[in-house]
């Protein structure tokens, strides 16, 4: 599988501070910026996410998108990434990639985000962000711990930007009736 990320990183900023656990962390888009790729033949959107709440509030995660990508599969899973950014704060789907006012209505709007650790290929850890939900203004649930828990899947759907969304609830254990939601972008593979 092409890994369409190879330029996306999406690190804690700065480099030198420690990464962050994997949960949900109350964010704000504090800005966006049009980047040249490094061919220069197009241009990529940085969008930097502030985190507002709780002990790490004031880092930064930043997440570069590639909508103009020359390949369509790889432009269709950016151009839907920036759809979910956008619904998740609540703006107009963005239309003109390339313009960096259209950008502009994105800063300063609330939201989740999901953070991970993902190992590169390269060996280094860096932080990744997964998913963006919409902010209730409610405080967020502690993360569960990392182990097995036995669920049930009780929604599904598929979007028509081809992300599939799972719901699953904890059915077993000190968790049970906690809910866990995953998207899967367009063409994952499983195994």
């Amino acid at each position: 599988m092409t890994d369409l990320n190879k330029r996306n990183t999406t690190q804690a900023a700065p480099a030198t501070a420690e990464l962050l656990p994997a949960r949900q962390y109350v964010a704000t888009i504090a800005g966006t910026e049009l980047k040249p790729t490094e061919d220069g033949s197009r241009q990529c959107a940085e969008i930097i996410f502030q985190i507002t709440e709780g002990p790490y509030a004031g880092r930064c995660l930043t997440r570069l998108l590639d909508p103009n990508h020359p390949k369509p599969h790889a432009a269709s899973f950016y151009r839907a990434e920036i759809k979910v950014i956008c619904e998740a704060v609540g703006v107009s789907p963005i239309r003109d990639y390339d313009d960096p006012t259209s950008y502009a209505a994105l800063h300063g709007r609330s939201l989740v985000i999901e953070v991970v650790r993902d190992t590169r290929p390269n060996g280094n850890t860096v932080n990744w962000i997964v998913d963006y939900l919409k902010w209730t203004g409610d405080p967020l649930v502690d993360p569960l711990p990392t182990e097995h828990y036995v669920a049930r899947i009780v929604e599904s759907k598929i979007e028509s930007s081809g992300w599939v969304e799972l719901v699953f609830e904890i059915i077993e254990g000190p968790h049970a009736g906690r809910q866990l939601r995953e998207r899967l972008a367009p063409n994952a593979v499983c195994s």
